[in-house]
């Protein structure tokens, strides 16, 4: 075989730089390395995440805009990522905005009184007098297209706030909205926020308007929706207004509640008065299984709020139509119709870390403390009725946020406890896992732990004490409400053989 033909000469070393022959330019080695940076999309995002401290919003720095293109890109897109989720909430430092000023105002002069009060947009102090400018650099210049808006903290309607949100900020586009949540607290419903409830897939709580003139002409299908305790006895009321028999109330129960909606988790929101047995209210409990039969409800979260407040139950429960329904009692009454229920629930979910009175019905039922008037037996009763109503296998608690000085003090005494308020009934505790997560501080898990080697009994019987398995640990990681990634967990699980029960605790101390 013939040798390849050489098509060209060697390079030796004083022809490195340049060769003719190759037509080869040796690579320039030496580069800008800060230019090679803030040419970088990624790394120049990262360097502005870290750039800003706690107090400082990307909005007062936005004459870093100025120092290139990519700048601009960078600044502006982290200000479309702000407002994809937007919390709007009175300024508490000055008076409410939604106050109005005196009857005899003009409402120009009222609209012009409000320029100098403010409110609060995403933990941001607004101006009403800088409002145009603002939101006009937020939807012509940001672009932003916000898809969960949030009212929050607003103790009366606000019809001027309503509508500068909704048709400024928003600039009247609502088919990005995806979560839609607290315009009861500033709207008394308006047909804006009944277009707005027909098209998002999150909404509450949920207004009695929506539900006797909704936009829809067809089925509607929600991820998740809120109803709170006032809906429930207004509908009561509504159903029980001039009636002739309970034929007619059920009727009109039928025409509110329709199949036409439906949800996948339904948000139940309940005072947490239910502590106190002298000022409990009831709710209307036919009114409950017919909204999770009627709205195909998979799965239900129930949260105690202190300080929440209803109509009074008389209005309706004096017609003797609607069963009354308590947490507190001893017994809940077996629903008349229980063929149409369905036997258990996907999840059920009870948050009470804002039922600051459970937590000192709690503390009572331990011995620290008395409070007149309040029932330390009714809280036990608590867990078991939301099993009888809401039937399922695994529930998941939160505890009282106030319960962390609680545990901390006594924690011996709050396991105890804590066994007698889960497995109160016995009947319900049967065949069941029950989940309880606690937010505390000051325990450590060589404390937690020691709870293996005490003895325990309910209801005369003994219980099991041990280190919860891997799989509970996945169980609680996957658990939302909440998150546990800024605390040190430790976790227990007492089991019932006899009545075939178990309950897990995980204990979340806060790292330092």
């Amino acid at each position: 075989m013939q040798p390849r033909k050489k098509l060209h000469d060697d390079a030796f070393d004083g022809e490195e730089d340049y060769c003719p022959q190759r037509k080869i330019k040796k690579l320039d080695i030496q580069v800008d390395a800060g230019l090679k940076v803030f040419s970088n999309y990624h790394i120049l995002h990262d360097i502005l995440q870290n750039v800003f401290g706690k107090d400082e919003s990307i909005l007062d720095n936005l004459n870093l805009r100025l120092v290139s293109k990519l700048f601009n890109h960078v600044i502006l897109s982290k200000i479309r990522a702000a407002f994809v989720q937007v919390q709007v909430s009175p300024d508490q430092k000055l008076d409410s905005c939604g106050e109005n000023s005196d009857n005899e105002e003009s409402e120009e002069d009222q609209i012009a009184s409000l320029q100098d009060k403010s409110f609060i947009l995403n933990d941001r102090r607004v101006v009403f007098r800088h409002v145009p400018k603002f939101f006009e650099f937020l939807n012509s210049v940001a672009r932003i297209r916000v898809r969960d808006l949030l009212f929050s903290g607003f103790t009366s309607p606000n019809e001027y706030l309503h509508k500068c949100i909704l048709y400024s900020l928003l600039d009247g586009n609502w088919f990005t909205l995806c979560s839609y949540k607290g315009a009861d607290e500033i709207c008394n419903g308006c047909s804006a926020c009944k277009e707005i409830a027909s098209r998002v897939k999150i909404y509450g709580p949920v207004q009695l308007c929506t539900l006797f003139d909704p936009i829809h002409e067809k089925k509607k299908h929600y991820e998740q929706l809120i109803v709170t305790e006032i809906l429930l006895a207004e509908i009561a009321v509504q159903c029980t207004t001039s009636i002739s028999s309970k034929e007619e109330a059920f009727s009109r129960l039928a025409s509110i509640i329709t199949s036409e909606i439906s949800c996948d988790q339904l948000d139940l929101v309940f005072s947490d008065r239910c502590m106190w047995s002298k000022e409990t209210l009831s709710h209307p409990r036919e009114v409950i299984d017919w909204i999770v039969k009627a709205w195909s409800v998979k799965s239900i979260n129930v949260s105690f709020i202190t300080g929440y407040s209803s109509i009074d139950y008389k209005l309706w429960a004096s017609q003797r139509v609607f069963t009354e329904m308590r947490f507190d009692e001893m017994f809940v009454e077996q629903n008349t119709n229980p063929q149409n229920r369905q036997d258990n629930f996907d999840r059920v979910e009870v948050d009470m870390q804002a039922g600051d009175e459970i937590a000192t019905c709690f503390a009572e039922s331990m011995g620290m403390f008395e409070r007149s008037g309040m029932s330390a037996t009714a809280f036990q009763n608590v867990c078991a009725n939301v099993k009888r109503i809401f039937p399922t296998q695994d529930m998941y608690l939160v505890l009282p946020l106030e319960l962390a000085h609680v545990a901390s003090a006594e924690f011996d005494g709050f396991c105890e406890a804590l066994l007698a308020f889960a497995w109160k009934d016995e009947r319900t505790a049967r065949h069941s896992r029950l989940f309880f997560r606690i937010y505390t501080f000051g325990i450590t898990e060589k404390e937690v732990m020691r709870q293996i080697e005490k003895p325990f009994q309910i209801n005369c019987r003994p219980v099991i004490a041990m280190l919860s398995s891997p799989a509970v640990r996945r169980s609680f990681l996957k658990w939302l409400p909440g998150t546990t990634t800024l605390f040190d967990r430790s976790l227990l699980s007492f089991t019932d053989d006899s009545n075939n029960c178990v309950l897990h605790l995980e204990v979340c101390v806060e790292t330092f």
